[in-house]
């Protein structure tokens, strides 16, 4: 008995903490301007953050004339 009033005691406080950090988080998203996805569709959140992803963190080099100029200059 007391081992599960022990157990039950530890998840209360493990969920407490996960939610403190899962705000804490919340939190740092807001203050970075981040917007939520529309929940109405349950494949548009990953799909959401992907794109946002791509477009913050991987396309941020616009590509140059010089980047272009090196194609189609050979044949095989």
């Amino acid at each position: 008995m007391e081992m599960e009033a022990q157990e039950q005691n530890f998840r209360q406080q493990l969920r407490k903490s996960l939610d403190g950090y899962n705000q804490e988080l919340a939190e740092a998203q807001k203050a970075k301007g981040e917007t939520h996805p529309p929940s109405h569709n349950t494949h548009l959140p990953s799909l959401f953050y992907s794109l946002r992803y791509l477009e913050k963190e991987v396309y941020t080099n616009t590509p140059t004339a010089l980047y272009h100029l090196q194609f189609n200059t050979s044949s095989r």
